[in-house]
């Protein structure tokens, strides 16, 4: 009761005006109806020669008429007014009581009211709020399967086209390899010759290489930020369910898509230059000196080109960036149909890489064809000059059989060593993970009596981890067995390294 009183000041206000009026009426009730004492006896006092008056008897004297007491009249007047008072003070606390009462009860219904009220909208703010809940779960649900689809078929999209990239370019490494192998067979004498030559053009080959390397792992590096930016601005705008939240993460993801377009078509004007590179080399060892200036010229002019492309690109992707944010509502309308308009050129993209692989692909049989027309008439031209000079061989043979060990002898010897090298190093090779199609070739020369002399790496196609590793194999690998022939020593063996 007393904490219901704390909590409405008003009624506790009256409640101790009430107890006071009451504890006032009591006492002035106490003290109207106090007993009035009786005067004090008198007290003789004597005096000579006279006779106390205490010791005198009075009789009494009846009056010729009736008199009132006037002290028993007014202590009955003052009992009748007493119980008036407190009759009507009575009732002044019964109709203050009825009235605390009637308040009390309006108030307890107010509160009542009051409390009714705000747990109905309490009420109403908790079903809202869960509705609201409710439904930005499913809009982030539905999101989150939409973006995971998109990026599963994405996924499997740049698989599919990674796949089509490394068979083009094992394709192309194992015609590069085969040509090379029967140049080497054909004109060991002149590849000789041209060793120096030959490993400088390698040389600015692989430097080239690294550079493109280099390149497409910034490039990747910078994919893989913006993809995590994609992400991270994702779920931000999600948060915000709103309809700009979804034009941004479709802006973004038209982003992601054109950057994946220019490096698919770069990665595709990459295996067409490599293609290409490998039909100039092998032009340039035809026509020597000549044609190695006809293909620097090429290549120069391929790379300016290629760099005028990527700027444009470049340009067009700022350009583009700048003006995407006038463009947003004006796109929601053309959505659709730039949708549909980008599936067809995509479709037309991949038939356009299909159509020049295959032209590619049959350009390069038949130059193998005009090589091999080629080289069997060279063998014939080869097989005449030989039966010419066979007797004078013949006789310089005899004559210098124990001067040292034939050409083919080398070659047998160069082989079998080169093949004893490979396995000792694959021994020791320490291999990163995922070397899946990567390939490496190596210049080595070798001093008694094992240690390495020179060593250069003049081809990989593979990550840089992957070519470092190999490099370390080959010096853990030190000393390499001794040769058949000692005559090997100091010689440039090329060997080539796949996994």
């Amino acid at each position: 009761m007393f904490k219901e009183l704390l909590k409405n000041p008003v009624a506790l206000f009256w409640a101790i005006i009430i107890h006071l009026l009451v504890l006032i009426l009591l006492i002035v009730g106490f003290q109207l109806n106090k007993t009035p004492q009786p005067p004090e006896e008198s007290v003789a006092v004597a005096v000579n020669g006279l006779k106390p008056l205490a010791e005198q008897t009075s009789e009494p004297i009846e009056a010729p008429y009736p008199i009132d007491d006037p002290t028993s009249k007014t202590k009955a007047q003052a009992e009748a007014q007493a119980k008036a008072e407190q009759e009507a003070e009575r009732q002044r606390l019964a109709e203050a009581k009825k009235r605390q009462q009637a308040e009390q009860a309006a108030l307890e219904a107010e509160r009542k009211q009051e409390a009714a009220e705000r747990k109905r909208q309490a009420e109403q703010e908790r079903q809202q709020a869960l509705a609201d809940a409710s439904k930005a779960k499913a809009e982030a649900a539905k999101a989150e399967a939409e973006r995971q689809q998109a990026l599963q078929a994405e996924r499997e999209r740049k698989e599919a086209a990674e796949q089509a990239l490394e068979e083009a370019q094992r394709k192309a490494d194992a015609a590069e390899q085969a040509l090379a192998e029967k140049q080497r067979q054909q004109a060991l004498a002149e590849e000789q010759e041209r060793q120096a030559a030959a490993e400088r053009e390698l040389e600015r080959e692989r430097r080239k290489a690294e550079a493109v390397e280099k390149q497409l792992a910034e490039e990747r590096q910078a994919r893989l930020q913006a993809e995590q930016a994609w992400e991270e601005k994702q779920k931000q705008l999600q948060a915000e369910r709103d309809a700009e939240q979804q034009a941004l993460i479709r802006r973004v993801e038209a982003e992601a898509r054109q950057q994946r377009e220019a490096e698919e078509k770069q990665q595709a004007a990459e295996i067409e230059r490599k293609i290409k590179e490998a039909e100039e080399k092998r032009l340039a060892d035809e026509k020597r000196q000549a044609e190695e200036k006809a293909l620097a010229e090429k290549r120069a002019a391929y790379q300016e080109k290629w760099k005028a492309e990527q700027e444009k690109l470049k340009q067009e992707a700022e350009a583009k960036a700048k003006s995407e944010a006038d463009k947003q509502r004006a796109e929601e309308a053309a959505k659709r149909k730039a949708e549909e308009e980008r599936k067809l050129a995509e479709a037309k993209t991949r038939e356009d890489q299909e159509r020049r692989l295959r032209e590619t692909s049959e350009r390069a049989r038949e130059q193998r064809a005009r090589d091999q027309a080629e080289a069997e008439a060279k063998t014939k031209v080869a097989e005449e000059r030989a039966k010419q000079e066979a007797e004078k061989a013949r006789q310089e043979a005899i004559a210098k059989q124990n001067s040292g060990p034939s050409p083919q002898a080398m070659e047998n010897a160069a082989l079998a060593w080169g093949a004893q090298i490979k396995r000792r190093v694959s021994s020791r090779w320490n291999q990163p993970t995922d070397t899946f199609g990567m390939r490496a070739t190596v210049s080595l020369s070798i001093k008694p009596p094992g240690h390495i002399r020179d060593l250069r790496v003049t081809d990989c196609n593979g990550s840089p981890q992957f070519c470092e590793s190999l490099t370390a194999a080959l010096y853990k690998s030190e000393p390499f067995p001794e040769p058949d022939l000692p005559e090997l020593y100091n010689q440039n063996l090329r060997l080539i390294f796949e996994p």
